[in-house]
């Protein structure tokens, strides 16, 4: 499986995120330590902007961000 595009998509995602606002919630994210993450909420609420905060945070190239409603998944199966 490529996931050359995923990867370039996250990265054009990260590089236009602003770090100054952050959610309240921001601080109780650990990313660092987990090999896999969800967050559950509304939409609309901030957990794909936090996530992404984070990523650029750390600055790691060994993480991967992926939305299953990307257009992609459409034709790849997850398992």
């Amino acid at each position: 499986m490529d996931f050359t595009k995923v990867f370039n998509e996250q990265f054009e995602f990260i590089n236009r995120l602003n770090l100054e606002f952050k959610r309240s919630v921001y601080d109780l994210v650990n990313i660092k330590n987990n090999k896999l993450m969800g967050l559950l909420g509304q939409r609309g609420v901030g957990k794909t902007t936090i996530l992404l905060q984070k990523l650029k945070e750390i600055n790691s190239d060994n993480v991967l961000y992926i939305s299953v409603d990307n257009p992609y998944f459409s034709t790849v199966n997850l398992y």
